[in-house]
C-alpha cells in the first residue's frame, strides 16, 4: 500500500512540473492542500486516453484535473447503453422489442394470449 501511494505521489510530482498548478481539463488552478475524499475540487490523476481504449499508464497519457472535472468527462465518455428484447433478450438496437418479438408484444398488449 505505502509503494503504490508513493508511485502516485511521484506522478503528481512529475504532473505539476509539466502541467503547472492547471486543471488539464477545465484549465482552473487547482487546490493542492489535502481534502476529504470526493471533494468536487480535490485532485485526480485521469487518463487522456482510457485504458479500456487502448491508453497506457504512462506519464505522456496522464494528467492532473478536478475531481469534478473528471466525473464530468467520465459522464460525456460513457459507451451507449446496450438494450434487449424485453421478450426473448435479444440485443436489439432501438424500442423494446426484436423484429422477431415484435408480433408478440403487439399481441400481449391488446390482450390476446398465446398458446
Amino acid at each position: 500500500m505505502g509503494s503504490l501511494r508513493r508511485r502516485a505521489r511521484q506522478k503528481i510530482d512529475q504532473l505539476l512540473e509539466i502541467q503547472g498548478n492547471i486543471c488539464g481539463e477545465c484549465k482552473e488552478p487547482m487546490n493542492l492542500t489535502p481534502v476529504r475524499f470526493r471533494d468536487p475540487n480535490a485532485v485526480t490523476i485521469d487518463h487522456i486516453i482510457r485504458i479500456v481504449d487502448g491508453g497506457r499508464n504512462n506519464i505522456e497519457n496522464l494528467e492532473l484535473v478536478h475531481y469534478k472535472c473528471n466525473q464530468i468527462r467520465n459522464d460525456r465518455m460513457q459507451p451507449p447503453k446496450i438494450k434487449f428484447c424485453r421478450i426473448c433478450r435479444v440485443r436489439i438496437k432501438t424500442k423494446s422489442f426484436c423484429k422477431k418479438c415484435q408480433i408478440h408484444a403487439y399481441l400481449l398488449a391488446a390482450g390476446v394470449g398465446l398458446s
